[in-house]
């Protein structure tokens, strides 16, 4: 007797992100794990049609803009209705963080010219509970998000540039975020061997 899986997707077409042609097959899902991918993978408790549709892993974006957007919404809409589920941000060469209270209104005032945002917007949404990058990826971490978030980088030096040891600091825990979020991805794993330190990788 075929077991019970939790989820069943049936007569969708699967990519399975091998680079190989798409075939029509259905998947099981249990515990939170893909079981099985074929023509019969036996029933779920719950099942899906997906004749017609498309199957695949979620999509990784490597290059967005989200920075100020995640700290007011956790959706980071429109992303996942394209099938992103993980998003990395901080590596544009802007970004809120470092920020200290004062300069707040022009790094906002920047984002309406870079990202062509609204002004009043970003006034009303972003949270400033933070003025160092770590205290920024702690923010993150509390507010949470729908799609997997990960700062590849830190921006450039602000121009109160903090000094060298909290800049160290700042780039471990950015080096740390990156090998968790990106580890594939060349500039994370020259940031990750300088800067992070041998099993810190999960301290973030």
């Amino acid at each position: 007797m075929a077991p019970m899986h939790d989820l069943v997707i049936k007569n969708a077409l699967v990519f399975d992100g091998s680079k190989a042609p798409g075939r029509h097959a259905s998947l099981a899902v249990a515990d939170g794990c893909i079981t099985a991918i074929g023509r019969d993978v036996g029933p779920g408790r719950r099942e899906i049609d997906a004749d017609g549709l498309a199957l695949a892993p979620g999509i990784i974006d490597s290059h967005t803009h989200y920075d100020a957007q995640i700290t007011w919404d956790a959706g980071l809409h429109p992303s996942p209705e394209l099938g992103v589920t993980t998003v990395v941000i901080g590596n544009c060469g802007f970004t809120i963080a470092p920020c200290r209270p004062e300069h707040r209104d022009i790094t906002m005032r920047n984002l309406t010219h870079v990202e062509g945002m609204s002004l009043d917007v970003l006034r009303s949404g972003i949270r400033w509970e933070f003025e160092t990058f770590p205290e920024y990826l702690a923010l993150l971490e509390r507010l949470g998000s729908v799609p997997n978030a990960s700062s590849a980088r830190r921006s450039a030096p602000a121009p109160w540039a903090s000094p060298p040891r909290r800049r160290r600091s700042t780039m471990a825990r950015a080096a740390r975020r990156c090998r968790r979020g990106s580890p594939t991805r060349p500039s994370c794993a020259r940031l990750s061997a300088r800067w992070a330190r041998p099993g810190a990788a999960s301290s973030c």
